[in-house]
Formats: structure tokens, C-alpha cells, sequence
């Protein structure tokens, strides 16, 4: 199969003017084009995602550099001696997470840290 095309071709008429002649070129061709496209995708994502790590790790650097804190900020413990009380006088975990409006997992970690002087209150 040919696909024919309509557009100047590159050699000039005897007047000195570009000639319109028919521009036969195989359909294969086209075919050939289609899939060097579809190959060459995966390479150009790969290539961009390496442009977005180098700019994330320089970004990370400066950072670090301006000496910004990175990372996700550090979790506000509620009081420990209170949320003992309240854990001593048999309030659920759930009731003591309320009462104190945190989660109940900063409430454990609370009630953690004021029986365990090795883990870190956070505050």
C-alpha cells in the first residue's frame, strides 16, 4: 500500500519555482514511524521521572542547607500526668482521647512515655 501526498518536493522546476508533484511514500513507512513513537515512550518517561528526582534531591539539599526542618512536624503529647489520671481512674482510651481532644494513639503514647522515661514525649 502507498500513501500518496500532495507537497512540494525538494527538486526545482526548470522556471526556478518549487514543482507540486505527488509525494509517493510506502504506508509501511508510516506504519514503521507509529511504533519507533511507541518504543521510544517508555525511555522519555523514564527520563523524566530522572529529571524529577534530580530536582527533588536538589531541592532537598538547599533545604537541608537553609537548614529548614524537613519532614512531617512533631506530634504535641497531651499532658502525661493527666492523661494518667484519667487512665488510673479506668477511662477508656477512646474517653481519654476525647476529654483531651488528641487521638488515642497520642494519648497511648503518652500514658507510654510517663511510665517509660526512655521513649521520648515530644514535647
Amino acid at each position: 500500500m502507498f500513501l500518496i501526498e500532495d507537497r512540494p518536493t525538494t527538486t526545482l522546476a526548470p522556471t526556478g519555482t518549487r514543482s507540486r508533484e505527488p509525494c509517493v511514500r510506502a504506508l509501511a513507512d508510516e506504519i514503521s514511524l507509529e511504533r519507533r513513537a511507541m518504543c521510544e515512550a517508555p525511555h522519555r518517561a523514564e527520563f523524566e521521572r530522572q529529571i524529577i528526582r534530580e530536582r527533588k534531591r536538589l531541592g532537598l539539599a538547599k533545604a537541608r542547607q537553609a537548614r529548614k526542618r524537613l519532614g512531617r512536624p512533631p506530634l504535641q503529647l497531651p499532658d502525661r500526668a493527666r492523661v494518667a489520671r484519667l487512665h488510673a481512674k479506668g477511662s477508656s482510651w477512646r474517653e481519654i482521647a476525647a476529654e483531651l481532644r488528641c487521638s488515642v494513639w497520642a494519648a497511648r503514647r503518652a500514658a507510654t512515655a510517663a511510665s517509660d522515661p526512655r521513649v521520648d514525649p515530644g514535647q
